[in-house]
């Protein structure tokens, strides 16, 4: 059976103020796609619909950003209580089914499909033969300061694999909870999922009481006052545990980098259990849709930017930056190489050292093995592009292309200066620059006659 929501509900309100950045917490990047949007694609994967509420001043770039989601606006920060009823008042004015909903932060990107899943299969009763109207995501720590606690479960002697759910009875936040619940190591990672009908779920959430903070902070309702008040309302109230992993939140840069961390690791060991090597993993940044065949492999301090395929059993070498590319199989890239937006790169062509492409297409065993620049240019198959090569593809106004045939060579230190067409199997000698058409088969030279004069006694 399909385990689905109908609705996820994404809290994207917080003003993320602790780093200190113009860029909005929630649109931080993380693996080159923003947080929210990591939990976006996590939201469609467990639920039919998707609606994330948002301030007033992040509406604009999220309905620009997430087309596909419904956007609601939290016109008062009154915390993650307060847009939990603002979205279930939008379902309920609007006609979106809620009859099963999925709750979860946009600043905790690293929260796993299966855990959402399992908390969907403990409403159905699928865990500890018990069906549940709410269910907690729970997580155990070795350290919880800072993290609300799931009080009434009981801590199991190995907390260290995913267990089937507990019951709880309420979820204390940090702040007010006493010496001996500060020590509990049962922490709430911020996820719920409910079966509640719509009409009793925003009576409770209606009913959230407005909590005073200190420090000058805004008064907020929270979600975790939800369970108390399932709880006093006969409803049964379960927790499903996860990694501790999962439940990192993201309101610092420190914090930021800790997610990157955690996010770069995992990909890594996903991309090595599928055959791709890594002669140095923990070097290598990837980005959230790389795609590396299996049999490639990928020497240290190689950067993926966004956009980025890679195809089977593939070389890529130290210090090179992709982005915007793709990479057929058996091709070989690098060292030291920067392949930008729109390069495509064929089966067994080679990029080699200290050479840049863009928008360019290198068809099968093409070859610019060193110092060139290479762009908005097509170049036919087997060609050589010698060392220190450019294509000067911009007249100051526009962008003109550069065509290369099929076995063409081009000479070392050479300017080919586009609009301009190489033909197959031509040679340009080193050194020239090449403003015209050069027909097939064809040698073309542009090179001033050596002048060699006497220097005069003392002279330089």
């Amino acid at each position: 059976m399909e385990l689905k929501a109908e609705l996820a509900v994404v809290f994207a309100a917080g003003r993320g103020v602790r780093l200190r950045s113009s860029v909005p917490k929630v649109m931080q990047p993380l693996a080159g796609l923003s947080l929210l949007g990591h939990v976006v694609g996590l939201s469609f994967k467990v639920a039919r619909r998707v609606l994330v509420v948002v301030s007033s001043e992040l509406e604009s770039i999220c309905r620009d950003s997430f087309p596909e989601v419904i956007i609601v606006v939290q016109e008062h920060a009154d915390g993650t209580g307060g847009a939990a009823r603002c979205a279930l008042s939008y379902a309920d004015q609007h006609g979106v089914s809620a009859s099963t909903v999925v709750f979860i932060n946009a600043d905790t990107p690293l929260v796993e499909q299966h855990s959402l899943e399992r908390l969907l299969g403990a409403l159905r009763g699928e865990r500890a033969g018990l069906m549940a109207a709410l269910v907690v995501l729970g997580f155990h720590s070795t350290n919880p300061h800072g993290y609300g606690r799931l009080l009434g479960a009981e801590v199991a002697s190995d907390m260290s694999l995913p267990l089937a759910a507990s019951k709880i009875t309420e979820v204390r936040e940090d702040e007010d909870c006493t010496s001996e619940e500060l020590a509990h190591p049962l922490c709430n990672a911020g996820v719920y999922a409910t079966k509640l009908d719509r009409a009793t779920l925003l009576s409770r959430l209606e009913s959230l009481p407005l909590v005073e903070r200190s420090g000058g902070r805004a008064a907020e309702r929270r979600m975790t006052d939800l369970v108390r008040i399932c709880v006093e309302n006969g409803e049964r109230v379960l927790a499903c545990w996860t990694h501790e992993e999962e439940a990192v939140g993201v309101n610092t840069v420190e914090q930021l980098a800790y997610a990157e961390e955690i996010w770069q690791r995992r990909a890594r060991a996903e991309k090595m259990s599928s055959g791709v090597f890594f002669r140095s993993s923990a070097s290598v940044f990837l980005s959230h849709d790389t795609v590396i065949g299996r049999g490639t492999i990928v020497e240290p301090y190689v950067v993926f930017g966004n956009g980025v395929e890679v195809g089977m059993e593939a070389l890529i070498r130290s210090f090179s930056y992709i982005e915007g590319a793709r990479i057929a199989p058996r091709a070989e890239i690098g060292p030291f190489a920067r392949l930008r937006a729109s390069s495509d790169i064929g089966v067994g062509a080679k990029v080699g050292s200290f050479v840049e492409t863009k928008n360019a297409k290198f068809s099968a065993n093409a070859k610019a093995p060193h110092l060139s620049y290479v762009g908005d240019c097509d170049i036919g198959e087997s060609a050589n592009i010698g060392a220190g090569v450019i294509t000067c593809n911009y007249d100051g106004i526009a962008k003109h292309t550069t065509q290369i045939g099929a076995g063409a060579f081009i000479g070392s230190n050479s300017s080919l200066i586009a609009p301009v067409s190489i033909g197959s199997g031509a040679k340009v000698g080193a050194s020239s620059a090449v403003d015209r058409d050069v027909p097939a088969d064809s040698l073309a030279l542009e090179r001033s006659a050596l002048l060699v004069k006497p220097l005069g006694k003392g002279k330089v």
